[in-house]
């Protein structure tokens, strides 16, 4: 059951990512300083919270002998993500001083967020 509810704060901290990385989107195209503000405390917040609560889900599911190899494992793939995040989206915006190119950029990063609310629905289902 600790399982389910940690999957459920998972979906929450997904939802608010989705939420901020809207705002994301939405600030450069209306040439908002505040909307942008906005959405990097949302995508911040919602950053924190859901790797938090990863952190959790990973070390409930492993043995306790091998909590620093799943420790492990889990900061080297946020790492990962964060590199490939920054290089896909400089690689979008290049040295594009538009405000559509930082829409563009952040409508990538929009799209992978929403693939993480049916992957954690899937993951909930088969727990």
């Amino acid at each position: 059951h600790a399982t389910r509810s940690i999957g459920k704060f998972q979906a929450y901290g997904n939802g608010l990512l989705i939420i901020g990385s809207v705002f994301m989107v939405l600030g450069p195209l209306d040439r908002s300083l505040w909307l942008i503000e906005v959405g990097l405390v949302v995508t911040g917040f919602s950053n924190g919270y859901s790797r938090t609560v990863l952190s959790s889900l990973v070390l409930t599911a492993v043995e306790d002998t091998d909590v620093g190899i799943a420790t492990g494992v889990l900061n080297m793939t946020s790492q990962l993500g964060s590199a490939m995040g920054t290089t896909v989206m400089s690689a979008i915006i290049a040295n594009s001083v538009e405000p559509s190119t930082m829409g563009w950029a952040f409508g990538a990063a929009l799209v992978v967020a929403l693939f993480t609310v049916p992957a954690t629905a899937i993951a909930r289902a088969r727990s």
